[in-house]
């Protein structure tokens, strides 16, 4: 299993070192877009044999960038994402490297080929001069908005002009009136100000367009390697004619002559932008494939075989009667809710997020609670039951939970959870006396009547009363017990309902996993707006501390907890 960890603008020289003597000219390679869109990807980095590799979730897919083909570092991470119980699957990958791996492995991979993704690359020599009858109609634009504004100034963009260039944006948003696109538009701010934010350390280059002292329009990129130039954005007042084809125009006139190819980036299938990026008569459509291993070629193997040796990791890491393990993983064990990592064919570390629902105050939130973290005695200590608990709080994410919940099986191990996010900010009580004759119905309205509780499904009640029953009505002594902040924006609306008088401005700082989360809020009259424009006045907050904020005067419970 291949060591990932998080992608950060630390990384910048060594991805350029990598990529700059290659031939690669998609915008996946471009510093700007990895780094500015890691929130919504969680990319990860690692060297493998040499080689720079990266790991990502596309769009609810695990899936891996190489800038170059290597076979050893092929298998490598076919091996990988079988460790996780994923297919393997490579995006961004070129025609030719597509055909490399055909002639060294054949038979095992199909290609898939999407007309949306594919880059829009054009002569630098084209954009600069506009030239030939095909594209008239851009130097009419550009002698229509010379006519009405021959005082305009270009300038680079500069740290300085950031602010200006956000509130274009936010006006070019407002003029919008496309709902459909309202996501894509703020997670296209959102990795805006991503970059923004790390404008030297990234090494960005911009251009703007000013007429009376106001901005206009503007745009920026970065290079890809020696000799391709990526444009990541370019922003525009529409209600200056001409205002986007000549900062086009104007930008790459000022980039350094060493750029003889400019990426314009992909469409996304929408038909205003591909109509537009056609429009100036592409040169080479970058195809970016997505290899996928071959479904009967993957090593499978069947969700009972995973639940069997699952089990038998239990029995050995917990050495609890087989009564109990046999309940467990017959009527509380979901396949979908188990996270497992393999080696070899078979299954080394496991646990399951069980759902659970967390009452406040009148509220109910998706929770889950962390159940049976094992790790095979032999592959501890090398950061097995990390990665498996990053991979449980990455898919909790995108099943839109809010809170992780667990109770540490040992003390020692509150300082490692601790490490991972966790505070310990839940008590897990007795339960109600006549917990033993409670209907699941009834035992819902009595923890609705508590301030903060959490609620389990019918089943884990069912079984948790057996046990209940069973020990004649007795509990281990009370524990404290440790929940995570899966979801921040989530969170932090649950706190702003608590205390509609709040007004606050934090930041997020440290959340490796979920880099979602990594984000400023505003808190105010009861709600909570999520941003990445940069407020120093924002108080820097942990993740961990942002659950001991929210909860610390809640008296959060668990009650009839299998532990």
């Amino acid at each position: 299993m291949i060591h990932f960890r998080p992608l950060t603008a630390d990384d910048i020289d060594r991805i350029r070192r990598y990529a700059w003597n290659g031939d690669r000219r998609g915008c996946d390679l471009s510093v700007a877009n990895l780094i500015g869109w890691q929130f919504l990807f969680n990319t990860q980095i690692a060297e493998v044999e040499g080689q720079l590799v990266f790991r990502l979730h596309f769009f609810g897919d695990l899936a891996y960038i190489v800038p170059v083909i290597d076979i050893d570092v092929i298998k490598a991470l076919m091996e990988d994402s079988a460790s996780l119980g994923q297919p393997f699957l490579m995006s961004g990958v070129t025609e030719q490297m597509a055909e490399a791996l055909e002639a060294a492995m054949p038979g095992v991979f199909d290609v898939d080929q999407n007309r949306d993704y594919s880059d829009y690359v054009y002569f630098r020599e084209k954009l600069e001069n506009l030239s030939g009858k095909k594209l008239q109609s851009k130097r009419n634009h550009i002698n229509k908005f010379l006519s009405l504004y021959p005082q305009y100034e270009y300038k680079p963009l500069t740290k300085e002009m950031i602010s200006d260039c956000l509130r274009l944006e936010r006006q070019w948003k407002a003029g919008q009136d496309d709902d459909e696109q309202a996501d894509s538009q703020n997670m296209e701010l959102r990795a805006m100000t991503r970059v923004f934010h790390r404008w030297d350390q990234l090494g960005m280059s911009g251009g703007t367009i000013w007429v009376d002292g106001e901005l206009v329009a503007f745009t920026y990129g970065c290079p890809i390697n020696h000799d391709t130039f990526d444009v990541c954005v370019e922003k525009a007042n529409v209600a200056y004619e001409g205002a986007y084809t000549i900062i086009n125009r104007e930008f790459v006139r000022h980039l350094p002559d060493q750029f003889k190819y400019i990426n314009r980036e992909e469409d996304m299938g929408e038909a205003g932008l591909r109509k537009a990026k056609l429009s100036y008569r592409p040169d080479i459509l970058q195809e970016k494939l997505l290899v996928r291993e071959k479904s009967h070629l993957r090593q499978s193997v069947d969700s009972e075989t995973i639940r069997l040796e699952c089990a038998q990791l239990w029995r050995d890491t917990f050495h609890d009667p087989d009564e109990y393990v046999e309940t467990y993983f017959s009527r509380i064990y979901r396949s979908e809710d188990n996270v497992c990592i393999r080696n070899r064919g078979s299954v080394i570390a496991a646990l399951q997020t069980i759902p659970f629902t967390l009452l406040c105050s009148g509220q109910e939130l998706s929770a889950a609670y962390i159940s049976g973290v094992a790790v095979k005695d032999e592959y501890r200590g090398q950061n097995i039951g990390a990665e498996l608990m990053h991979q449980a709080h990455y898919n909790l994410y995108n099943r839109k939970v809010a809170f992780a919940v667990l109770i540490p099986a040992e003390p020692w191990l509150r300082d490692w959870y601790g490490r991972l996010g966790y505070a310990s900010c839940i008590e897990c009580v007795n339960p109600p006396a006549e917990a033993s004759e409670m209907s699941w119905e009834e035992l819902a309205a009595f923890l609705r009547k508590q301030r903060c509780s959490l609620l389990a499904g019918r089943e884990w009640f069912a079984v948790a009363q057996e046990e209940f029953r069973r020990s004649g009505g007795q509990t281990p002594a009370p524990v404290t017990g440790m929940l995570r902040v899966i979801d921040a924006f989530q969170a932090l609306q649950l706190y702003a309902s608590l205390h509609p008088e709040a007004e606050m401005k934090l930041r997020v700082t440290d959340d490796d996993v979920i880099p979602a989360n990594n984000a400023y809020f505003t808190i105010s009259a009861g709600k909570v707006l999520q941003s990445e424009e940069p407020d120093e006045s924002a108080h820097k907050i942990t993740i961990a501390s942002l659950a001991e904020m929210i909860f610390h005067e809640l008296d959060a419970t668990m009650t009839l907890m299998l532990n």
